[in-house]
């Protein structure tokens, strides 16, 4: 005999016994059968490849990124099979085996992963982004005051300003990231924004964030020094 078109709810027992002539049943034997419609899921870690420190997706880092990703099945499933992905555009499709790697091409990388469990059950593709940034901004220069033009003390800008931008491709500028020094010619001291000193002191400024190589206006922020 035979049974069709089964659709459990769960897990299921099938035992099968005969009868004779005689009415007596036979012993039956029992079958476990383990009913899973349930996918696995894939959790995601990632590390910046130089000094180990969590990474988070999405943002941007001047490290290469190291990847990990886990499969873990329900508790009665199937158990995990393999687990792929890709990197690259935002719908390139997983087909890498593999559940360690390190991204290391500068720009906007899509990671993209699924894991499948032993009967064939497949989860939905997951994706994540990782932002690499190793190229330093490519322009940051003062407009005022003007290159080498001659100044009074009473024609001498309230505040300095100039422009800044990353490199094309890069993840562009932090808030008021852009910074500036005031070197005397006289004695090679440098303003601190309060006195002359002998030690390099890079002055704030103040400017909005930026992203890929878009230019901003920069203007200083701290006080400048006397020029009497």
């Amino acid at each position: 005999c035979k049974g069709d078109n089964l659709t459990p709810v769960g897990n299921i027992t099938i035992n099968l016994r005969g009868t004779n002539g005689a009415a007596l049943p036979t012993t039956g034997t029992s079958r476990l059968y383990i009913y899973d419609n349930i996918a696995p899921s894939t959790t995601i870690d990632a590390v910046t490849f130089d000094d180990g420190e969590p990474y988070i997706f999405g943002t941007a880092t001047n490290q290469s990124v190291f990847i990990l990703l886990v499969c873990t099945d329900n508790i009665a499933g199937s158990k995990c099979s393999n687990t792929k992905y890709c990197t690259g555009s935002e719908s390139c499709i997983p087909t890498t085996a593999g559940n360690s790697f390190t991204i290391s091409t500068e720009g906007k990388t899509y990671v993209r992963f699924q894991s499948t469990d032993n009967i064939g059950n497949t989860e939905t593709i997951q994706s994540k982004v990782v932002i690499i940034d190793k190229t330093p901004p490519t322009t940051a220069t003062v407009e005022a005051p003007a290159n080498t033009k001659h100044y009074k003390t009473a024609t001498m800008p309230a505040s300095f300003s100039g422009k800044a931008k990353d490199n094309t491709g890069g993840s562009g500028l932090n808030t008021n990231s852009a910074t500036f020094y005031i070197k005397r010619a006289s004695d090679n001291k440098y303003w601190t924004g309060s006195m002359w000193s002998s030690s390099i002191t890079w002055l704030p400024t103040t400017h909005i964030a930026t992203t890929g190589d878009t230019e901003v206006t920069w203007t200083s922020s701290i006080t400048l020094p006397p020029w009497s």
